[in-house]
């Protein structure tokens, strides 16, 4: 029995170990994001519009850290979603913004593929933001000298298909299978939990996404969902 307990103990230690380190991989793009601008802000502070950008920010990252520590609550609690209409086209063009800079800054070569016609599907807003902040956060941690970031939309006759690749480190392919598994991280540091989470929400809406990965060369998920006709 004390054999017992002592093997809970640890696996409880190690388990808000691995939490802790993936809350603060969650957490860091946002603050980066306002540490950044707060830096710009000393060296503009004169500059309105900047001001005015800077509060924008600051909003926009503090209302995702809020609702992300509200999702905590969610992985064993889930809030039900608020599905809207989204054209993914705009989604993506608005989303990718918080990450222009640090792309330039890495050496990261962004290619966006619009779709020139209606790309609708049927989505809560905050958990596609939180979808593609995930992805698009793990492409750019996997090219840390650079590389090509690929987003595509392909429009079906009976799905959306969202695409985001990288010609990052890729994924050993033992680890596939487990990719989307609770706990399971590809990283030395960071729990796993994130791409636990996008699988959850994705099929929520109603969607699927799959990986494919090539160690040395790069990855790409592959997200589908229903379309919405226009």
């Amino acid at each position: 029995k004390g054999l017992e307990q002592e093997i809970r103990r640890n696996e409880r230690s190690v388990f808000f170990g691995r939490l802790a380190q993936g809350l603060a991989h969650d957490l860091r793009h946002p603050m980066r994001n306002i540490e950044n601008s707060a830096r710009l802000l000393n060296r503009t502070s004169n500059d309105e519009g900047y001001r005015e950008l800077f509060k924008k920010t600051v909003e926009r990252e503090l209302g995702f850290i809020n609702r992300f520590l509200d999702g905590l609550h969610d992985l064993t609690h889930p809030a039900p979603l608020t599905m809207i209409k989204i054209d993914l086209n705009r989604f993506i063009d608005e989303a990718i913004k918080p990450f222009e800079e640090e792309m330039t800054r890495s050496g990261i070569e962004l290619k966006w593929e619009h779709q020139t016609n209606d790309a609708g599907i049927s989505a809560d807003r905050f958990a596609m933001e939180r979808i593609f902040r995930n992805i698009v956060t793990n492409a750019i941690d996997a090219m840390p000298k650079g590389g090509i970031l690929t987003i595509r939309i392909i429009s079906c006759p009976n799905e959306v298909i969202l695409e985001v690749a990288d010609t990052g480190a890729g994924i050993d392919k033992a680890r596939l299978p487990f990719l989307f598994t609770d706990y399971q991280t590809t990283k030395k540091r960071g729990l796993g939990l994130g791409l636990a989470i996008t699988k959850r929400l994705v099929e929520e809406m109603g969607g699927a996404i799959s990986v494919e990965s090539i160690k040395g060369v790069g990855s790409r998920f592959i997200l589908t969902f229903p379309p919405i006709m226009a």
